[in-house]
């Protein structure tokens, strides 16, 4: 985590993290649409639509970055210590993604020219074409990387790499909106806009499964033996969503877990027990897989975004709006509430569970802000607060936790410290932070009491506070990266 990628703009960027200055710039001619890393994180994959940073990672000791992007149709490989690419790989209209093998050595590429391409990293030309009749939105290997799957509109393909024509082409009656290989990579699960999720033997053209709703299905997955499977659906004209687990040798779903609104995400507890979902209708809920009605309902006050649950599954994450609740599963209140002042984008547990990493965002209403916040779980009030001029589109620690990335519509990524601050303030700094912060001081006697504004005023106008300030600012934000200004 010596170095950062960010992506905008025309450009992908390499910084060191300890300099304002970038390393490198790896230049496309239109946007870069995003980033993916290699296993071994020696290579990135990059794309955007627009002029802001839409995301960074923090990378090792790298030596080659891929990226793609968008109108002028290439994905290039870089070295990150020269400013032209290794390689470029073009297509004939935007690319949608990309993806490496696990050994680096080839990449699966897809795009709006209807055409999915596999290329040596080491050469200009395709090893080989998988085409479509329509903008392909969507493709992954099977495991063993001897197959590609595919999707375009309505239909999808399953290629051997080897070979330009399709082994199978597997049709929906309306758009694909996903699929997902079983392990062994015997079957296909989809699922698409036509209100169902499909289950396909990879040698047959008809579904084993048909797995119905009365709404378009947002999304599906396996249960970990892939004897079950779990879909949901919904829209926003209709009053209703569920979501639905099935056995894979009946039509007939097993339960029904409904909500008020479309589901916007659902996933199964690690032993699959119980079911978790999340809804427009202001909720979340915990659903035994044998019960219809939920074991515990999460409210919220608008629609719920996201959830994490805990490892030991006994408590939820939710956000929804400007607010993020933990819960206790066992619990109708939450255990605690988080506040922002704007839409919160996101939110992750630490790796032990003891702190969270939220971010947000004006969300287009009002003047244009954002800030990531680090919380202890048991209190109400942030460790720290990561300011942006713009909303903030992601935020993640780093692998010790010790350090925050955040990226921003504001054209920055920003790396940031992420211990306490005030745990370097001398006794006496510390002392006078607190008096300002609660407006509260200890008399002759050791008793407290409420400062007057007189008294608050001055403090807080001190040279001694205002070197604090200044102390915690500087510690706080440790380096930015920002795109160069063109002059």
């Amino acid at each position: 985590e010596s170095r950062v990628v960010t992506w905008s703009y025309g450009a992908a960027r390499l910084w060191d993290v300890t300099k304002p200055e970038l390393l490198q710039t790896f230049k496309h001619e239109s946007g870069v649409n995003g980033a993916q890393f290699s296993r071994d994180e020696s290579r990135v994959l990059s794309w955007s639509d627009n002029a802001t940073s839409k995301s960074a990672s923090a990378v090792g000791d790298e030596t080659l970055v891929p990226t793609w992007s968008g109108n002028n149709a290439t994905v290039r490989l870089w070295d990150v210590t020269k400013p032209a690419p290794l390689q470029t790989f073009k297509h004939g209209g935007s690319v949608n993604g990309a993806q490496f093998t696990r050994d680096v050595s080839r990449v699966l590429t897809w795009s709006c020219d209807a055409a999915a391409r596999l290329w040596y990293v080491t050469k200009p030309l395709p090893l080989q074409t998988f085409e479509h009749d329509g903008s392909v939105n969507g493709a992954q290997f099977n495991r063993d990387e001897s197959r590609v799957l595919t999707w375009s509109y309505n239909e999808l393909r399953l290629w051997d790499v080897t070979k330009p024509d399709p082994l199978q082409t597997f049709k929906h009656d309306h758009s694909v909106s996903g699929a997902q290989f079983s392990r062994d990579g015997s079957r296909v699960l989809t699922w698409s806009d036509d209100k169902t999720a499909r289950l396909w033997d990879v040698t047959k053209i008809e579904p084993l499964q048909t797995f119905k709703h009365d709404r378009e299905v947002n999304g599906a997955q396996f249960s970990r033996d892939e004897s079950r499977v779990l879909t949901w659906s919904g829209d926003f004209d209709s009053k209703n969503g569920e979501v639905r687990l099935w056995d894979v040798t009946k039509r007939t779903a097993l339960q029904t877990f409904n909500h008020d609104s479309i589901v916007n995400g659902a996933q199964f507890s690690r032993d699959e027990s119980h079911v978790l979902t999340w809804s427009a209708d202001k909720t979340a809920r915990l659903w035994e897989v044998t019960k219809p009605d939920p074991l515990r309902i999460f409210k919220h006050d608008s629609g719920v975004n996201g959830v994490q649950i805990s490892r030991d599954e006994l408590r939820v994450l939710s956000w929804s709006g400007d607010i993020v609740r933990l819960w206790d599963v066992t619990k109708p209140e939450p255990l605690q509430t988080f506040k922002h002042d704007d839409f919160v984008y996101g939110a992750q547990f630490s790796r032990d569970e003891s702190r969270m990493l939220t971010w947000s965002g004006h969300y287009g209403f009002g003047p244009a802000k954002g800030e990531a916040r680090l919380w202890d779980v048991t209190k109400t009030e942030p460790i720290q607060s990561f300011k942006h001029e713009s909303d903030v589109k992601g935020s993640q620690f780093s692998r010790d936790e010790s350090r925050v990335l955040t990226w921003s519509d504001d054209t920055t990524a920003r790396l940031w410290d992420a211990v306490d601050p005030l745990a370097m303030l001398t006794p006496a700094e510390r002392i006078l932070e607190l008096e300002v912060r609660s407006a509260t001081t200890l008399d002759a006697n050791l008793n407290l009491r409420t400062l007057s504004f007189a008294e608050w005023q001055a403090k807080l106008q001190s040279p001694e506070y205002r070197a604090i300030e200044k102390k915690i600012a500087e510690r706080s934000q440790v380096q930015q990266f920002t795109k160069p200004v063109t002059k």
